[in-house]
């Protein structure tokens, strides 16, 4: 038999017509969550309107995980519905466990995009900023660096070549071959320009 520690909880503050649903297995040490963790929103909550934390109420109990995740949609809906008061909860309910909002690829290239329009100015003037204090070291870093970054091109350009230098002569091949009448135009000018200039 499934055991039954999952409980319904809310917070209410009746000055603000706002209200939050929540669940746990343990109401004392999620009550003392909800008081300290700044992430909270029952914390920012009271903290932005200078009001004392609520107490916890709870008002269902005895559930499996599985009511409990039913019953805690039920009452985010009800509250909802109902109209009457401000629902806190940003999802809808049923998160088992820590789990958070999944993001998909496009929110979080959109999120990346808005972060860097509004941050723009601020991180041009840090590396700007950052620069001028290592200018001296990052000087120093590429003349070091330089001469081993040249040996290694070129080291790269030979292994290159080697490795593919029967595919360059054939595609060069093709190339002239494709472009053999342009070539010839070219070489007729070139020996036409010479003799003017002789």
């Amino acid at each position: 038999m499934e055991e039954k520690f999952d409980n319904i909880y809310i917070y209410l503050w009746e000055e603000f017509d706002t209200i939050y649903v929540g669940r746990t297995k343990n109401p004392k040490s999620r009550h003392y969550a909800h008081k300290t963790r700044e992430s909270e929103r029952t914390y920012k909550f009271s903290y932005e309107h200078h009001v004392e934390h609520p107490r916890m109420t709870i008002i269902e109990s005895n559930l499996t995980v599985e009511e409990g995740v039913e019953r805690e949609k039920f009452w985010i809906d009800h509250y909802r519905n109902e109209g009457k008061y401000n629902v806190l909860n940003k999802l809808c309910g049923g998160q088992i466990g820590n789990q958070r909002r999944i993001y998909s690829e496009e929110d979080i290239k959109d999120h990346r995009k808005k972060y860097y329009q509004d941050n723009k100015d601020v991180k041009k003037a840090y590396q700007r900023e950052y620069y001028l204090m290592n200018k001296k070291k990052i000087k120093g870093y590429f003349t070091e660096h330089s001469e081993e970054k040249k040996a290694y091109d070129r080291e790269y350009q030979k292994k290159w070549y080697e490795i593919n230098k029967e595919k360059k002569k054939e595609s060069h091949r093709k190339w002239c071959e494709a472009n053999k009448e342009k070539l010839r135009e070219y070489a007729r000018r070139r020996r036409e320009s010479k003799k003017m200039n002789n």
